[in-house]
């Protein structure tokens, strides 16, 4: 195969470039426009994306959007589902999506656990109850808004054990009842990407700003727990990836896996307007 820039052979092993039918780093820049060679330029080298001026973000056209974060009933941070009820009462969302990992399932966990803290079973019954009530409470005050919930790693746990130890038995266990309420949509696979008004939603499964560059445009996670936006020049104008944090209680039992107790972990939720997207932080 020879390139189509300068009639070269193209090495088996060049094809790291955007562009599959060119040999080099020059003849890849002699085919881009401007912003596309800038964008070359940041995944190659890993430049901060803050100085390019010359790409748009696409603001004004976003409608309304509350994102609730990670939540891991029953170790949820009430005061932080509480902040989200009230922002949502007053904010009058056109859509609201709880992000993954509603329940956190501490008894199915792989890790190492202590059973003395409930038993799976009041386990259950108090994620269920807890997430009954937020989704309830949501509704009564805003009922014409749109309503989603997905599903992360945390809340397949359950069914993952099942598979590793009785596979032939999995078709007897159904949950899938845990993740559905009234007036509210759910989306039973953890692997289906949501796409709203342009912009992409997913529970998440690596670091932030990682999703964004795979996806290849706006985009909404979870996952980490470290809220934030990131912006990367992609496809001629400037997208953005929105971490909504966690709606957990950092101090409870099952959140203790971090390595110290200082952490990069941010108790908030996710908005999005017309004038973009943003992390509101809330004090526990």
């Amino acid at each position: 195969m020879k390139c189509t820039v300068c009639g070269s052979r193209i090495r088996p092993d060049s094809h790291r470039f955007l562009s599959k039918s060119v040999c080099s780093i020059k003849c890849e820049k002699s085919k881009l426009s401007a912003d596309e060679v800038e964008c070359l330029r940041y995944l190659k080298e890993g430049i901060n994306a803050v100085g390019y001026r010359h790409l748009s973000v696409r603001n004004g056209e976003y409608k309304k959007v509350v994102i609730i974060p990670d939540t891991h009933f029953p170790f949820q941070s009430n005061t932080v589902v509480k902040k989200i009820i009230e922002f949502i009462a007053s904010f009058k969302p056109y859509f609201i999506v709880q992000i993954g990992d509603l329940y956190d399932c501490f008894a199915a966990s792989r890790f190492p656990r202590s059973h003395d803290l409930m038993t799976p079973d009041q386990e259950r019954v108090l994620a269920r109850q807890g997430a009954e009530e937020m989704w309830s409470a949501i509704h009564k005050v805003s009922p014409s808004s749109k309503k989603i919930q997905i599903l992360g790693n945390h809340d397949v746990r359950p069914m993952k054990r099942i598979m590793e130890q009785v596979p032939e038995l999995a078709w007897a266990f159904d949950i899938k009842y845990m993740f559905e309420f009234p007036q509210v949509e759910t989306i039973h696979d953890t692997t289906q990407e949501l796409i709203l008004d342009g912009v992409c939603y997913q529970h998440g499964h690596t670091a932030m700003g990682r999703h964004v560059e795979f996806n290849l445009m706006d985009t909404v996670h979870g996952h980490t727990h470290r809220g934030g936006v990131v912006y990367r020049p992609i496809r001629n104008r400037m997208c953005w990836e929105l971490d909504v944090g966690c709606a957990a209680d950092f101090t409870s039992k099952p959140l203790q896996y971090r390595p110290q107790v200082w952490s990069k972990w941010t108790n908030g939720f996710g908005v999005i307007d017309p004038h973009g997207p943003r992390l509101i932080t809330v004090e526990p």
